[in-house]
């Protein structure tokens, strides 16, 4: 057939190649910086604060009676740092044979990575081992005091700072909004200030999906203040702004089941420190042949959770 050619030379075929670096799908940066206090610090531990307890007065009962002294009770909060860093190299002759330069999408990888890391150090302080005392010596774990299945499905409140996986239902069940309610009821029976506090609460897709379904949540004829932002993603109920995450711990119970464990915390009840500043460098390793260029970020980090009754655990199938 005119102007078909058949007889094509192999070694005139071209191969044609992106021209376009993406980053594959993975969270963006940090999603829980800015919903706890933070500080910067210095030297091998650090004590965001200094706790005075509760005292109660006393009831004058005669005339000219001794005075009798109070001594409110005192504790310490510690914070401890753990270090990462990060690196990553790209050689000058692959640089020689690709025709987008990779550096930007390896520097906004690393700021990813980073703010993973951000997450993962905090969300392991919402349930973790705190430290308290004069130089941090004494362990304050928290509280996983469950209730039982029948004081659950009653719809009591669970012990402590616990709401249980199956609280007002007969079997386990996921995110509700009875849980929610419980949650906020639990923070209140401790005496937080709710009107003064910034609340948060963090969900992942399964509990999101939950939610969708509960019509406390999702009606109109119940919600004044908007609850779903312009992508229909739930953002605030109840109080509670809602932080999405994927990277919420799990709790495994008696029987070894497993459920995730969503964290629903005051701001002024958490803490994260930074020791330095996030170190970057982009260097080119001259010891090395072709001289690669590296990509090089280090930092330093903690949490901590400053008090119990400030963060609820919130048990979900």
């Amino acid at each position: 057939m005119a102007g078909t050619n058949t007889n094509i030379v192999p070694e005139f075929q071209v191969y044609q190649y992106s021209a376009t670096i993406e980053l594959l799908v993975q969270q963006m940066g940090s999603r829980f910086r800015g919903t706890m206090r933070e500080g910067q610090h210095t030297g091998s531990q650090a004590s965001p604060v200094d706790q005075v307890g509760l005292i109660s007065v006393s009831a004058v009962t005669s005339r000219f009676a001794a005075i009798e002294r109070t001594d409110a009770p005192t504790n310490r909060r510690w914070c401890f740092p753990f270090d990462f860093d990060i690196a990553q190299q790209v050689d000058s002759f692959d640089k020689l044979r690709i025709i987008n330069n990779p550096e930007g999408a390896l520097v906004q990888s690393a700021v990813n990575a980073i703010g993973r890391q951000y997450d993962d150090t905090m969300i392991s302080a919402f349930f973790g081992t705190a430290y308290t005392g004069d130089h941090g010596q004494t362990s304050t774990a928290f509280s996983t005091n469950l209730q039982s299945a029948t004081g659950a499905s009653s719809g009591m409140i669970a012990g402590y700072n616990n709401i249980p996986v199956n609280y007002k239902a007969s079997a386990v069940v996921g995110l509700t909004a009875a849980k929610i309610i419980a949650a906020k009821q639990t923070l209140m029976l401790s005496e937080v200030d709710i009107d003064m506090e910034e609340l948060y609460i963090a969900i992942g897709a399964n509990q999101h999906a939950n939610l969708m379904a509960e019509i406390l949540i999702t009606s109109r004829d119940f919600n004044s203040a908007p609850v779903f932002d312009q992508k229909g993603m739930i953002k605030s109920w109840y109080g509670f702004n809602f932080i999405h995450s994927e990277r919420l711990l799990l709790s495994t119970l008696s029987g070894n089941t497993t459920y995730t464990a969503i964290p629903v915390w005051c701001k002024s009840g958490m803490y994260f420190a930074t020791w330095n500043a996030l170190y970057t460098k982009v260097s080119q390793l001259d010891m090395i042949r072709g001289q690669p260029w590296q990509v090089y970020n280090m930092f330093t980090i903690g949490a901590t959770r400053l008090q119990e009754p400030k963060v609820v655990q919130v048990l979900c199938a």
